[in-house]
């Protein structure tokens, strides 16, 4: 690698479903990162304890044995033990649509949330802001990246708080619809 280039950076990223972890780490390789697979977990806490090189942490939410913020708020114990590097960036990548599930991430300390799937320019979005900060995992600040992400995660919300009434609103019309329909042959 020449002075010139960026340093490529270590990505640790979390999926129990195949399919979704290979997206992901192909996501993290096309923005020119190396990605760190866990397929649940423990394995990724495990990473992290023996990985100090990781810059930050791309997680779902639904995983098998720990759900994503308990992972969040496993390692945050392990930092407080001295057993893993602290102050990295997590970021949730999840399609829950439970907005109360989703605050308490925000709550916990996730600086964003990405819905399923991610798109490159999501990625990329996230990852450049890391790097050009040049904060990627340094014990300073554990939210520099905050001001950058909480209108993306209030947009997320809002996002899925809109669908959901609209789903609501839908259901609703169509019950409407159907009770206007068998009143109408009750009445023929």
């Amino acid at each position: 690698m020449t002075d010139d280039k960026i340093p490529q950076l270590q990505i640790l990223v979390v999926d129990d479903v195949a399919i979704n972890l290979a997206h992901l780490q192909a996501l993290v390789k096309l923005v020119g990162h190396k990605p760190i697979p866990a397929s649940n977990a423990a394995q990724g806490l495990q990473l992290l304890r023996n990985n100090p090189t990781i810059a930050a942490c791309l997680v779902d939410l639904n995983l098998p044995d720990l759900d994503g913020v308990k992972m969040f708020k496993e390692y945050n114990n392990l930092v407080r033990n001295g057993l893993a590097r602290k102050n990295l960036p997590w970021v949730l990548v999840t399609s829950e649509q439970n907005v109360v599930r989703l605050r308490e991430a925000k709550n916990a300390g996730f600086i964003d949330i990405i819905s399923k799937p991610p798109s490159a320019e999501r990625i990329a979005e996230f990852l450049n802001t890391l790097q050009n900060t040049g904060r990627e995992g340094r014990d300073t600040d554990p939210l520099f990246l905050v001001k950058e992400t909480q209108a993306s995660i209030d947009a997320t919300l809002k996002a899925i708080i809109t669908t959901q009434h609209s789903v609501a609103a839908k259901k609703l019309i169509q019950g409407m619809d159907e009770a206007k329909k068998r009143l109408s042959i009750l009445l023929d």
